[in-house]
């Protein structure tokens, strides 16, 4: 059966073809200032133990500013616990773990448009995916 078959792509080798797609599990919030809580943290860490070959996270936002009520991030060091665990859970047992870095809408909270956003908005917003990404 081809799904349980290991196979590489570009330079990432993942042990089968079952992917955990990014998923919002509603019901195990709230992240306090974009830290997962243990029943989150747990849902994830269950899955991490269950033999796929990718785990993709739901979206981690990148930013204090915009955060959706209850949501994950990634924008302080706060955030590393959790992430850690998630990696070497996902890594003991084999499993690729992508972060599904996001920045909320523009729009989402007041109607803004993504035209209303200064050259200096968009290097800030740059910044903190650069700044996500290295955490």
């Amino acid at each position: 059966m081809k799904i349980l078959n290991s196979i590489k792509i570009k330079n990432v080798d993942f042990k089968n073809r079952i992917v955990m797609s990014p998923m919002v599990p509603f019901g195990l919030f709230p992240c306090i200032d974009g830290v997962m809580g243990d029943e989150l943290l747990h849902h994830y860490l269950q899955r991490a133990s269950s033999g796929m070959g990718l785990m993709i996270c739901q979206s981690l936002s990148v930013t204090s500013k915009k955060m959706l009520d209850g949501g994950a991030a990634v924008y302080s060091n706060a955030h590393i616990v959790f992430l850690k665990k998630l990696v070497e859970a996902c890594h003991s047992n084999g499993t690729k773990f992508f972060a599904q870095l996001a920045y909320p809408s523009i729009g989402y909270h007041n109607g803004d448009s993504i035209d209303q956003l200064t050259e200096d908005d968009m290097e800030e917003i740059k910044n903190e995916f650069v700044r996500a990404a290295e955490l």
